[in-house]
């Protein structure tokens, strides 16, 4: 059992998040040609260019400004309830369905909970000494570069809106699990020509191609049978 019992969901300040479209300029001095220091305010900017950017300030703003109540979850077979989680994960699921952005079949909000049980136990802060994953979904580089348009990738489905989070900010629940879902839902773009578009080939897309991934597919699925 994971000694862990709870996860803590702070909200933060409102000078801390904003919409879409706009970004958080923290508070600094402003050196003048003359040399004097001025203070300057935390206050919003917005942003340049047309492509939508998604960054920290604007998930926070997009989750703590939502009016949906959502039921709970079950609690994953051998795991302390975390029913913290589960109406963030239940949001961002919903969130991205929203913007005309598809899932697999039968994707459930137990299956991604269950996928956060197996990758980090619930622990916000893991980080394997193997890899670059951060966090519950264990989000790796290659994933935040794919997202932020940094990695080239062919099918460039997300070419007009990117998501700029750091290593850091992945640690918020609400950030990694708003990032993490938003690659599952990559995962299983990039397979769109592909015979086999079902729920457990996109959980083993979301590990990786090849028999470890196939045993991770198949631990979600049957934790999950259990987990009902």
């Amino acid at each position: 059992m994971n000694k862990e019992k709870f996860i803590k969901i702070e909200k933060p300040d409102n000078s801390k998040m904003c919409d879409l479209g706009y970004h958080v300029v923290n508070g600094h001095y402003r050196v003048c040609q003359s040399g004097t220091k001025t203070w300057v305010d935390t206050h919003l900017r917005k942003n340049r260019g047309k492509k939508v950017m998604y960054l920290e300030e604007n998930l926070l703003f997009l989750y703590w400004n939502n009016k949906n109540n959502y039921e709970k979850i079950n609690a994953v077979k051998g795991f302390p309830p975390y029913h913290e989680l589960d109406p963030v994960i239940q949001f961002w699921l919903d969130y991205w369905k929203e913007q005309g952005i598809k899932f697999p079949e039968g994707l459930t909000p137990l299956h991604i909970k269950v996928l956060i049980a197996i990758e980090s136990s619930f622990s916000v802060t893991a980080r394997p000494k193997t890899t670059s994953a951060v966090g519950l979904m264990q989000i790796l580089k290659g994933a935040r570069n794919a997202l932020n348009g940094t990695l080239y990738i062919k099918s460039n489905e997300v070419k007009d809106y990117h998501i700029y989070v750091t290593e850091v900010q992945l640690e918020d629940p609400i950030v990694n699990i708003a990032v993490g879902t938003r690659w599952l839902a990559h995962k299983f773009y990039l397979m769109r020509n592909h015979k086999d578009k079902s729920l457990k080939k996109t959980l083993k897309f979301y590990h990786s191609n090849d028999d470890a991934g196939e045993k991770y597919a198949e631990k979600i699925l049957k934790l999950y049978e259990q987990s009902k």
